[in-house]
């Protein structure tokens, strides 16, 4: 039997330099982790913060939003949520008049504009007087016409 190990194949992956690389890359990964463990440990909120910042610096569910705002004139009392997708900010965005969700007998609220600029959303929402209290929910579309957010609008009676 030969001692001599195939330069490279499934257990050898680094080829003739296996011995040299492995325990390098050994001690890179202890450092990585180190590392990470004396960020999480100086960061106000430890690993919470760190697993926040890591998740918005990654593109991944957007953790700091403030991608829009919103804008509102009602003399009822009411309550706006905007959704949107991630990324939906840069497109070109419409929105559907906001039907009744809850069995509110009446029109759809439809003093609801939506403006788009330089990756921020702003929803404007005017609920006129006569609006019946309730929730109202719109879909925010792309140029598509595919779906990419929602308003919901929570209208409380006027003194209640």
């Amino acid at each position: 039997m030969s001692d001599k190990q195939p330069e490279f194949g499934p257990n050898n992956i680094w080829g003739p330099f296996g011995p040299v690389i492995q325990p390098l890359l050994g001690t890179w990964v202890e450092a990585a982790k180190i590392v990470g463990n004396t960020l999480t440990s100086i960061v106000p909120g430890g690993s919470a913060a760190m697993n926040q910042f890591a998740t918005a610096m990654s593109g991944g569910p957007r953790a700091f939003d403030s991608r829009h705002s919103v804008q509102v004139s009602s003399r009822a009392p009411a309550t706006v949520t905007v959704a949107l997708d991630p990324d939906a900010e840069f497109m070109l965005l419409s929105i559907d008049p906001l039907s009744p969700t809850d069995g509110v007998d009446g029109l759809p609220l439809l003093g609801v504009a939506l403006a788009s600029r330089d990756g921020h959303v702003t929803v404007s929402v005017t609920v006129p007087d006569d609006q019946p209290p309730g929730a109202y929910l719109g879909a925010i579309k792309d140029g598509g016409g595919n779906r990419r957010g929602q308003v919901t609008v929570h209208v409380a009676a006027v003194g209640g």
